[in-house]
């Protein structure tokens, strides 16, 4: 069931009120107009989870805003780090209820894959997210906080990625503000071209996202070629025509100049025959593309697997000798499980258990 984020009657988080919130904060206070910049770089750039870090304010004036806000809006419930160095947190939120968020390091990069709902609708099969259903939207300062949380954890992220738990063009409005905060020099300084948002559709959403001029990466979780297929994989785009969501992203294509992105998660037996390579190659030949093959990252409780290594050499064969523009990825992460929603799905698995 969709509900609304609680009005926390404590401290108002700072990221809720986004760079020219604090700025007008800084006004109402009659401070002089460097002390927000000097806010807003310690929240955004510095990753500060305390006023007492902010050593270049006034004491006396860090000891105001401690009275009234908070940095953050979250706090880290849990934590997990694979080996491979992928770090993933649960976050709690002001509400109780629980996001979370993942960093992925790699030698040039940081990516931050954060997530833009808590619970998910689209209800893809084979993952955690929709476990649960979909709870709730979340808040731009919710998004952005997992960006600032991971910095706080890890370092500085270089890329973001949305792809998390959540459709995040099914809570637009805060995922775009989240988007702009994160881009706005005042604030992260994010180049749009850094972030990427992972989206089943639907299609006139991504249309929507097109005009928005700012040009950050659409990749587009297609999952199979077909109608029928795609509607047994993802129960939350049931309706959703694959031709047309293909068009959408054609029409992205063309608006912005930027290649976009499918993702085929691979699942054993069920996605990764001739026929539907074949299938793939007939429906993204028309156009730029790129497809991202991603081998199931197994979810505890779900009957579905990753398929066997001359499965997917099968498949990959397949779609070399039909001409697809792929990458064959490899999952991160799996001895933590952070697949989408796992630690999230298991630390409200283990606080229900808790409360029987």
């Amino acid at each position: 069931m969709k509900r609304r984020a609680n009005d926390d009657k404590g401290p108002v988080p700072l990221t809720r009120l986004g760079p020219g919130g604090i700025a007008g904060l800084m006004a109402e206070r009659r401070e002089p107009a460097f002390r927000a910049k000097q806010v807003a770089d310690w929240v955004y750039k510095r990753f500060a989870r305390s006023f007492d870090e902010m050593t270049n304010l006034p004491a006396a004036l860090r000891a105001d805003l401690a009275r009234e806000f908070r940095v953050h809006g979250v706090r880290v419930a849990a934590r997990a780090v694979d080996p491979d160095g992928t770090a993933k947190l649960a976050l709690q939120l002001a509400d109780g209820e629980v996001v979370e968020c993942v960093a992925i390091p790699e030698p040039s990069r940081l990516t931050a894959c954060l997530s833009t709902q808590a619970g998910c609708g689209t209800r893809c099969v084979f993952c955690a997210s929709g476990l649960g259903g979909l709870v709730r939207n979340l808040e731009p300062g919710e998004i952005v906080d997992q960006y600032l949380e991971i910095g706080a954890e890890v370092g500085g992220p270089t890329h973001v990625v949305f792809m998390g738990v959540g459709e995040p063009l099914a809570n637009y409005a805060n995922f775009m503000e989240a988007v702009r905060t994160l881009n706005d020099p005042a604030a992260a300084g994010l180049g749009a071209r850094r972030m990427t948002v992972s989206t089943a559709g639907p299609p006139e959403r991504i249309r929507r996202l097109a005009g928005e001029g700012i040009q950050v990466n659409l990749a587009v979780s297609l999952h199979a070629p077909t109608d029928e297929l795609r509607a047994r994989l993802v129960p939350g785009a049931k309706g959703v025509r694959v031709s047309e969501l293909v068009a959408a992203a054609r029409y992205y294509t063309e608006t912005t100049g930027r290649r976009v992105t499918f993702e085929y998660v691979a699942v054993k037996g069920l996605n990764t025959s001739s026929a539907l390579a074949k299938g793939l190659a007939v429906l993204l030949g028309h156009m730029r593309h790129h497809l991202n093959v991603i081998p199931l990252n197994p979810v505890k409780g779900l009957p579905y697997e990753r398929p066997e290594e001359g499965e997917l050499e099968a498949f990959a064969g397949e779609l070399r000798r039909a001409g697809v523009h792929f990458t064959l990825r490899e999952p991160r992460g799996s001895s933590i499980g952070a697949a989408c929603g796992q630690l999230r799905h298991e630390h409200r698995s283990a606080k229900g258990q808790a409360r029987g």
